[in-house]
């Protein structure tokens, strides 16, 4: 009689852990179907707001001025523009170029299109130049050239670049770079250079420079437009012009 007790009791042990296994299991189901649709949309819409925000910090491109005094670079922030003004086919290329490519400077293979990238970067570099005030130290630094002392000038390279994300620790975003072409030969020329900042973005742009000048003095000038703007900050080196 003890033992036949003893095992009605274990059966109805039996039956109640089945049946929290079952409760148990028809729970985790329910929340499971209520939950893991809410972690998907939440994951799902984390991913469009990173990429969002991955779009708006590539879609505007900024216009930056480098000059080198004494040993280190400087730079200015002019403004910025929208690169998608650049077409659709050139905005989708910038924007893309440090994934596909070693390179900082956009080059593209297209003629027609680099010819339209050229066009564009120094049409809203030269804009922001002339508009900006103070300015004069970068233009005073600058080798002055001409061909009458009425109008000096001088010349400025000008070269959108995107480095890769991982030589940045800023957001990436495409920048129109300008330059005097005596400013960039002379960071050429001197290995002892110093960045703007000792950090690893200064040294990146550096090696933009660098790689700005290679391009440019090599004659591979389909990424590099040349402007000669007006400079009356100091008299024209007339040997020169």
């Amino acid at each position: 009689m003890n033992l036949i007790s003893l095992l009605a009791d274990g059966l109805k042990l039996f039956h109640i852990f089945d049946l929290v296994l079952i409760a148990s299991s028809l729970t985790a189901a329910v929340l499971g179907a209520i939950f893991i649709p809410l972690f998907r949309r939440h994951g799902q819409h984390f991913k469009e707001l990173h990429a969002m925000a991955s779009r708006t910090l590539v879609e505007s491109t900024s216009i930056m001025l480098f000059g080198k005094f004494g040993k280190k670079v400087q730079s200015e922030f002019l403004g910025k523009t929208l690169t998608n003004m650049f077409g659709t086919v050139l905005s989708e290329l910038i924007t893309a170029w440090d994934e596909t490519h070693e390179n900082a400077i956009v080059v593209p293979d297209d003629e027609d299109q680099a010819a339209h990238m050229r066009y564009f970067a120094s049409a809203e570099a030269s804009c922001f130049i002339l508009q900006s005030q103070g300015l004069g130290v970068y233009f005073r630094n600058m080798e002055v050239i001409g061909t009458s002392p009425e109008y000096p000038f001088s010349r400025i390279l000008v070269a959108v670049a995107c480095p890769k994300a991982d030589r940045l620790t800023t957001h990436r975003h495409p920048r129109i770079i300008a330059i005097s072409e005596s400013d960039l030969m002379r960071i050429a020329d001197d290995p002892d250079t110093q960045p703007q900042w000792d950090t690893q973005d200064g040294w990146t742009w550096l090696d933009v420079l660098r790689e700005m000048a290679k391009l440019y003095r090599t004659g591979k000038q389909n990424g590099i437009e040349v402007l000669e703007l007006p400079n009356a900050h100091k008299p024209m080196n007339t040997e020169l012009g």
